[in-house]
């Protein structure tokens, strides 16, 4: 039909036809181009991120408290308990006890002379006199304390210049390689080492003259 058409038109009329035809086509290829889907095209931004995994619950707390008996076990440890041993005189007899039990755990009275920030001479008594001629003198090794005499001494006795007090130890120095101070030629008498361990308390008057001894369980 457009064949015929075409031949009873003249040139002119022929190339507007032409043009219009043409003009017709590209339209309809756009009508029909818009009709149809695009290709869907995956855009980086429109992929939702996979679900992360869910958070791990939270840890227990990294405090683990002992056993329940540990408190108990410390508080359970028997008290040590002392016996009397030798008394203080004759000297003679307790300088010799002390020397054959270097290794046993005892309570002393002492004396202590105080001089500033340190403790100065010490000998074996139940009161704050002058030592006797035979008395015991004492060199204390605080080796083994965390809070030293000066401290310790300091809160518990009133007199400012002489202490009476029970002092627990052992009869030696605190370390096994240690100086022994009796053979030093220091002025004064000799002096003999005492490892303290603890301050127990002051003298009383009513306490008996005798060395106590930790008794053997």
């Amino acid at each position: 039909m457009e064949l015929r058409l075409q031949q009873r038109l003249n040139p002119g009329d022929r190339r507007a036809w032409f043009r219009l035809s043409s003009f017709l086509m590209s339209g309809l290829l756009l009508i029909g181009s818009g009709c149809s889907s695009p290709p869907a095209v995956t855009s980086a931004s429109t992929v939702s991120a996979a679900p992360q995994a869910a958070a791990a619950p939270a840890s227990p707390s990294s405090h683990v408290s002992g056993p329940a008996g540990a408190a108990q076990s410390e508080a359970a440890v028997p008290e040590l308990k002392f016996v009397a041993g030798p008394a203080l005189t004759p000297v003679s007899e307790l300088r010799s006890w002390l020397g054959s039990h270097r290794d046993t755990l005892i309570r002393i009275p002492m004396a202590i002379e105080m001089s500033g920030f340190d403790v100065g001479p010490a000998w074996i008594a139940t009161t704050a006199a002058d030592p006797a001629a035979d008395a015991i003198h004492v060199t204390l090794d605080q080796g083994a304390l965390g809070v030293g005499l000066v401290e310790r001494l300091g809160a518990l006795c009133q007199a400012p210049t002489r202490c009476v007090v029970w002092l627990q130890g052992y009869w030696k120095p605190t370390l096994s390689g240690g100086p022994d101070f009796a053979a030093l030629e220091l002025p004064g008498p000799k002096r003999e080492p005492f490892s303290v361990r603890d301050v127990v308390g002051l003298v009383a008057a009513e306490d008996a003259a005798r060395v106590q001894v930790a008794a053997v369980p």
